[in-house]
Formats: structure tokens, sequence, C-alpha cells
């Protein structure tokens, strides 16, 4: 019985050990970015590709339906543009 609290009170701490482990990697990926601001060049690139295929919606079809694809495109616009501002494209 005494072996088996043990055995379970070891395996316990080393849960607790590699939870605490993982957590400190996670905050170190945070603090240092996936991608520094200096190295973006592969996220602007994309980020202008993107923005060259964006095209403006035809007018076909019922004119709610037009509306909303106005709006659509418009927010896609605004928020590559935020993004490309983020990143100093």
């Amino acid at each position: 019985m005494r072996l088996l609290t043990g055995i379970s009170i070891a395996s316990l701490i080393v849960s607790i050990a590699a939870v605490v482990f993982v957590l400190g990697l996670y905050e170190e990926l945070d603090k240092s970015g996936s991608e520094s601001r200096e190295n973006n060049s592969l996220a602007c690139a994309e980020l202008l590709a993107i923005s060259g295929s964006i095209t403006f919606p035809e007018e076909k079809g019922t004119r709610f339906d037009y509306d909303k694809a106005v709006d659509n495109y418009h927010t896609t616009i605004k928020k590559v543009d935020a993004d490309r501002k983020k990143l100093g494209c």
C-alpha cells in the first residue's frame, strides 16, 4: 500500500513538472514571437499576394447579395491593411 502511494505521489510530481516545463516553453515562444519583426518578408509577400487576389464583386444577382459582397470586400481589405501595418510592410 505504501509503495502504491509512493508511486502515485512520484507520478503526480512528474506530471506537475512536465506541465510547468511546457508552460515555460509556451511563454518563451510568446516572448520571442514566432516570427520577428525584422524577418517578416514571407508574411509581407503573402499579404501582398492576398491583396492582389481580392477582386471587387460584379453586380450579378440581387441587390442584397451585391451589397453584402461589397461589405465583405471592404472588410477583407481593411484586415489585410491592418496586418500589413502591424508587420511593417
